[in-house]
Formats: C-alpha cells, structure tokens, sequence
C-alpha cells in the first residue's frame, strides 16, 4: 500500500499552489517509481532465496506497478512543457530494466507481447547491424572462417540439449520447469541488455558527481552481461549464427552514430564516448573471445560453451545486477521515503518532526 505521507500528498492535490504542483508532482513519481522498483527486487529476492521449484509469486509488486502506470500519464500531461529531471528520467529507466529483467524467466502480467517482443528484437538487431558496419572487427579477429563453420557445423544445440539447460536454469533460480522461458515468447537476457545500457547513461547523467562510467566494477559486469546474452541464445533459445556472438557485443562509441540527440541510443553513444575507448574495447574483446574456442580446441562447440557458462554462473552476474540495481535505487532517496522514515538527509529527526507536524503529516 502508498505511505501514509504519499496518501496525504494525493488528498490535498487541489490545494497545492500551482507554483509548486510540478515540485509536488515530481516528488509522488520519485517516490512511486521508487517503491515499485524496491518491490521487484525484493520479490527477486524472496524468489532466490525461497523454496525449491517454487511457484511465482507477483504480489508484491503488482500494486506499485499500477499505480506508476496510472500516474505516468498525469504527470506527462500536467508538466508536458517542461523537461523531466534527470533523476526521475534514471528511476523510469531502471524500473523498465528491473521489471524486464527480474521477471524475464516467467510469464508475468508485464511479460510483452509477442509482437513487442518481435519488434524489440527487429530494433536491436538493426541497431547492431549499423554499428558493425561502422566499426568492423580486425580482419583476424573471430569469428574467423573456422570460427563459422565449425558454428555452422555444431549449431544449434540439439532440443534434449537445450531443455535440459532450460531445466538447470531454471532450477538454479528456484523456478519450477515450464514451456515459457527459452521460447520466442519469452524475453531474452539479448532483449534485457539495451534497457541496461539506457539506465546505466541515466545513471551517470542524473548524479555525476557519485558515479563514473570509467569504473573498471561497471566495465567487467556490462562484458560479462554480453557474454550471459551470446550464451544463453546459443545454450538456451537455440542460436546458431557465429556472427549474434559479435550482435551481443556491437557495444561501444560510434563516432558515426546518427541518431537523434536526445534519443536514447544516442545517450548511450554518449557514455561510452566519455569512457577511455581502448580501456573499454579490451574489456569487451576480452569476454567476447572466450565465446569462440581455440582453433585446435578437441572440444565440442557445446561442450566448449558449456565450460564457459560453468565458469561464468549466470545467477553470480544477476545477483550482482541485481545488487547494482538496489544500491542505485537508494541514490539520494525520494523525499517522501526520507519523510516516512521520520528523518531528512541533513535534518535531525527532531527537526523533521517539526517540518512534518507544521504541514499536518
């Protein structure tokens, strides 16, 4: 349920002086998009950490979910002439990552529809598509014609191989089996990764002065989230295309990028153009190849990728998404959090018990 401090906010919404209805508007998003947010990851957890092979539960997060939905659209209409701050720009883009993201293996009522996710996919693979083509690989750098055929010769992984992976995934999180996750209809960690990107720009735009896109923690997890996306298309979804591996990782500044300023691949061109490039390409290029065995490798494709996954857990990658996810969140609470717990950030709580008694808290 809403805090009692939010409730009041919405009762007196008719009595707020109009020169500060977008300061109050501002503060009731921060706050939903920020209990929302909480919920999923708390569901996350309780899922992790819950009874084997149990079944889903979304309770906790339904009802803040409902209710971002249903103030989004007041809030764009009564401050639709001015810019959204970007804090409430980077608290939107990580709840659109933490929804796609912790609830990706089951079906959910936020699960998108199949023509969302056709189109999703059509976009990020067009996005790559461009990206190569201004930034093509070295010439002997894989996937290098052995590198294809012996993807074309071994791809893809037979079906008892991929429901058995389906299965192990899927218990290593606690989920019970089902005919969701590793089909068309479910989103993929590939489909994830965009949404990551976004709000991890948001996140250095809205507080630069306690975050850097150069963090060398940022650069290893981002890599490895690429890496988790190649294996789980070729291990899970039953990929078999050499050149996804190069798709998942076409990440980086493109200093031929056209697309619009404020759009957000452009945001994301961005951070990376702040980061020192060649620091970046070697982190990236670093996970990327342990995709493709050596060229005299007697191991299997399969074989050789389920090594790298067995090196690689992806509940390890999550769990610290996961965490990045929850310590972001609490970046500078919303005020309204801060008034609910009885004490603002740079105020005693003897003070804060005076502010909220003279507005009638």
């Amino acid at each position: 349920m809403p805090g009692l401090v939010v409730e009041h906010l919405y009762s007196m919404g008719e009595c707020v002086d109009p020169d500060y209805q977008s300061d109050v508007d501002e503060m009731i998003l921060d706050y939903l998009l920020y209990m929302a947010t909480n919920a999923l990851l708390e569901e996350s957890q309780e899922r992790a950490e819950g009874s084997k092979l149990a079944a889903p539960s979304f309770s906790k997060s339904e009802l803040p979910l409902q209710m971002v939905d249903s103030y989004l659209p007041l809030f764009k209409a009564s401050n639709s002439h001015s810019d959204i701050p970007e804090s409430i720009v980077f608290r939107l883009h990580l709840l659109k990552f933490t929804t796609l993201f912790t609830r990706r293996l089951i079906h959910s009522p936020t699960t998108p529809s199949p023509i969302a996710l056709t189109s999703l996919r059509q976009q990020n693979l067009e996005r790559a598509t461009v990206w190569l083509s201004h930034n093509p690989p070295e010439p002997l750098n894989p996937p290098t014609p052995l590198h294809t055929t012996i993807f074309a010769n071994s791809l893809p992984c037979p079906e008892p191989s991929l429901l058995s992976n389906r299965r192990e995934a899927l218990a290593a999180h606690n989920l019970p089996c089902t005919t969701f996750y590793g089909t068309p209809t479910s989103p993929s960690l590939l489909e994830t990764l965009p949404r990551y990107l976004h709000f991890s720009a948001s996140v250095f735009a809205a507080f630069p002065d306690t975050t850097s896109p150069r963090s060398e923690s940022w650069m290893r997890i981002s890599a490895e989230y690429m890496l988790q996306s190649a294996l789980e298309q070729y291990r899970i979804y039953g990929a078999c295309r050499a050149t996804l591996a190069r798709e998942c990782f076409a990440w980086g500044y493109d200093e031929q990028c056209d697309a619009a300023e404020d759009s957000d691949e452009q945001v994301v061109n961005a951070m990376f153009y702040k980061q020192e490039p060649d620091e970046w390409e070697e982190v990236r290029d670093e996970y990327m190849l342990k995709l493709f065995p050596p060229e005299d490798s007697k191991l299997s494709l399969a074989a050789h990728l389920d090594g790298v996954a067995r090196e690689f857990p992806l509940v390890e990658l999550e769990s610290k998404v996961v965490e990045m996810a929850r310590a972001l969140n609490c970046e500078r609470l919303p005020l309204l959090v801060q008034l609910e717990r009885g004490q603002l950030e740079g105020v005693s709580k003897e003070e804060t018990a005076e502010l909220l008694a003279r507005v009638a808290l």
